[in-house]
């Protein structure tokens, strides 16, 4: 089902009813669906539904439940809200639940983080007594311990993310998150300078070549490295990279500059050298584990006469995007390229932009 279809269906379903069907994105390609009752979002307590999936009756019958549910609360004879046995469940209880169904490791270890960070400073309360009040006290809790403001910014997002997943199973009524994390802060983005990507370019990487091809190809092509890992041949097709995004869900298409198609070859070629397979589930990296990965790049740094703690792997992003913002490129353009859902963040960059653009840039205006 296309989310254009979905929309088409609710919008045909609230029209000859009071109580209003509302639908909500979330990452992943899932959307939630809600009723709005007495001025206030209630849950249908119903599983999200995938957007572009392949099992579009599953779908349709997902909307009709959500429409039977809407229409037997308008009629009161369908309460939304949770048992009383479910809000006095311990919240460490409901919390462990909420960490068990992250199915990507690096999300559940968040996770993970948030649960902790929320019992060490409220205990182990009865879930349906979780609130807003809880929550700034966790954070003004870090705060005081001294915690960077966007690993707090990020602890209390992953928290704001467990009440409305508590709400949607009738664990515990809504709590209101609005204009609740505090403002994120960005610091210095690290980039290298065309003279040392040459350099680096240049200086072959003795103990992993594939660390190399990595960073280079990040350069080429502005994207995250965590994702760029993960790649199989089967998302290159035609000369460009198809994936769907793991941070946003969105499904991209990324152009492959000739630069990055002869990476592209040449990890082809290694493969095959190694007998591996460069089939449809085949990696094209094959890497260390991650702290011989940052070993070995800080070998490559000093292979090329730069300092070991210049930049990391991750790196090759934040250098990408400074590049195309020096060479003039537009910030719209810059943003649609590195994927970026916010234009604050691709802005960030243009503060690193060195002092011959800024001086060439005031030289175009004449004089007066």
């Amino acid at each position: 089902m296309r989310l254009d279809d979905l929309k088409k269906l609710i919008k045909y379903a609230n029209q000859f009813s009071k109580m209003k069907l509302y639908a909500k994105q979330s990452t992943g390609g899932k959307i939630n669906l809600w009723v709005y009752k007495n001025y206030e979002r209630k849950s249908l307590k119903m599983l999200p539904i995938m957007i572009n999936n392949k099992t579009v009756r599953e779908e349709y019958a997902l909307v009709k439940k959500a429409v039977i549910i809407r229409n037997s609360m308008e009629e009161g004879g369908y309460d939304s809200a949770a048992s009383v046995t479910n809000r006095k469940m311990p919240v460490s209880v409901v919390l462990e639940k909420w960490v068990n169904h992250y199915t990507f490791t690096h999300s559940k270890n968040g996770a993970k983080l948030a649960k902790a960070k929320f019992l060490e400073v409220n205990g182990d309360m009865p879930v349906g007594e979780v609130s807003r009040k809880a929550i700034i006290k966790m954070m003004d809790a870090m705060k005081n311990q001294n915690f960077h403001s966007n690993y707090v910014r990020n602890i209390a997002s992953r928290i704001r993310a467990f009440c409305n997943w508590a709400e949607q199973r009738g664990y515990m009524s809504m709590v209101d998150t609005r204009k609740l994390l505090p403002p994120e802060q960005f610091g210095e983005v690290k980039a290298l300078s065309e003279a040392e990507l040459r350099l680096l370019a240049a200086t072959p990487c003795e103990k992993c070549p594939d660390i190399k091809d990595l960073f280079m190809l990040g350069v080429y092509t502005a994207q995250r490295l965590g994702e760029m890992r993960n790649y199989t041949f089967a998302m290159f097709y035609n000369k460009e990279i198809r994936v769907r995004q793991g941070k946003t869900g969105k499904f991209i298409k990324i152009p492959l500059s000739e630069n990055a198609l002869n990476i592209m070859s040449k990890l082809k070629r290694r493969r095959e050298r190694e007998g591996l397979g460069t089939g449809k589930d085949d990696k094209m990296f094959r890497l260390p584990i991650q702290t011989h990965v940052y070993k070995f790049f800080k070998e490559w740094l000093e292979a090329a006469g730069l300092e070991r703690d210049r930049v990391t792997p991750y790196n090759s992003r934040s250098t990408a995007i400074s590049l195309l913002i020096n060479k003039g490129v537009p910030e719209a353009v810059t943003q649609e390229l590195a994927n970026h859902a916010d234009p604050r963040v691709t802005a960030r960059y243009y503060r690193q932009i060195d002092d011959s653009k800024k001086r060439a840039a005031l030289d175009l205006i004449p004089a007066f």
